[in-house]
């Protein structure tokens, strides 16, 4: 299936579903930077970010992240 069927196969946002934030850590690098994807409604709709950990940290306070998932076995929530 193209990305392009997945978007056009996707119901109207409600109120609801745009107050969810997520992100999904993709990886921690050595440099310090955290590589994300960031979602808002619809996990499957994300864009790739990449911020310095405490610029990571206040970027999901600031947004509200209710659930952060990390590489390995840490679930942090906010």
């Amino acid at each position: 299936m193209s990305s392009l069927s997945l978007i056009s196969d996707l119901r109207p946002a409600t109120a609801e579903d745009m107050a969810r934030r997520s992100v999904h850590v993709l990886s921690r690098r050595a440099n310090g930077f955290v590589e994300f994807e960031f979602s808002i409604g619809w996990p499957e709709l994300s864009v790739e970010l990449m911020l310095p950990e405490a610029d990571f940290q206040a970027f999901c306070k600031t947004h509200s992240i209710q659930n952060m998932t990390t590489t390995g076995d840490q679930i942090h929530e906010h």
